[in-house]
């Protein structure tokens, strides 16, 4: 999950110094159907290979582990913590929230096919 996780903050750009233009082979897939998409980024970056479940999830742009429900939800405690002893808390009390764990952030469909082929084992093993 945690490499998943890494290629689609990567295809995003939410990694400093990261951009999808730097790659070669990607250049101008951005507009093409989404078939075409995944060819290039197979070529690109995953050395022309793939097997049919990782192209399958490339079409599909759907994160494997969690269509399988490989997320826990767990709670997010943003009570401010204590004072110290003589000054007084400046911030009020915040109620814990409820956040999904290991969900990544939601991209445009390219950055995804993208971000999921960096995650994928083809990618791992070159």
């Amino acid at each position: 999950m945690s490499r998943i996780n890494f290629g689609l903050a990567a295809a995003g750009g939410r990694l400093p110094g990261i951009s999808l233009e730097r790659v070669p082979g990607l250049a101008g897939l951005r507009h093409r159907s989404r078939q075409a998409q995944v060819d290039g980024v197979v070529a690109a970056i995953l050395g022309g290979e793939a097997s049919p479940d990782t192209r399958e999830v490339l079409l599909k742009g759907d994160n494997p582990l969690l269509a399988r429900g490989d997320t826990e939800e767990m709670i997010i405690d943003d009570t401010p913590r204590r004072a110290a002893p003589g000054t007084r808390m400046v911030a009020g009390e915040r109620r814990p929230r409820r956040e999904r764990r290991n969900e990544p952030p939601r991209l445009d469909p390219f950055a995804q096919i993208v971000g999921l082929a960096l995650g994928a084992p083809e990618f791992q093993w070159k």
